[in-house]
């Protein structure tokens, strides 16, 4: 087990001991944005799902139309490679100009298996082919989450 230290995109802190269970991404070169997903279980028992979504888009303008509500702009990166497809169509922004996007982190708490099965869940309550890979992994790991997730009984 490892002290373990998470920030949120807010700056919250959650701080506990535990293991690692999984830590998967969809990154690839090709993609504009991407998910990363961890999940460790605290030396109490408890479930920690820490979810990472980050971007490549540069954009020309810092409130472009294409940056959401709720995500931070910065000072555009190297790593920032792939115009924004609504103020930046052409890619024209000189090198050390124009905006990125911060990425965004949530970091939930889970009591249990069953809860953080839930948390992995679509709005409408079905999952993701990546969260189904990160609880295939989770499961490997961990009886509990094995016996919600792999077995599945229906009525």
């Amino acid at each position: 087990m490892e002290a373990v230290t998470l920030v949120d995109e807010y700056g919250r802190k959650t701080m506990f001991t535990g293991t690692k269970l999984a830590s998967e991404s969809t990154e690839e070169p090709q993609k504009p944005q991407w998910a990363e997903v961890a999940v460790w279980k605290t030396s109490g028992g408890n479930y920690v799902l820490e979810r990472k979504t980050s971007y490549r888009y540069r954009h020309t303008h810092e409130f472009c139309s294409r940056i959401g509500p709720n995500q931070v702009t910065r000072p555009a990166t190297e790593g920032d490679t792939y115009p924004c497809p609504n103020c930046n169509r052409h890619g024209l922004v000189e090198p050390g100009k124009g905006y990125g996007i911060e990425d965004r982190i949530a970091v939930d708490v889970a009591p249990d298996a069953r809860k953080l099965i839930d948390l992995m869940a679509n709005t409408d309550g079905t999952h993701s082919g990546f969260s189904k890979e990160v609880l295939s992994v989770v499961s490997e790991q961990d009886e509990a989450v094995h016996a919600l997730w792999m077995e599945v009984t229906v009525e």
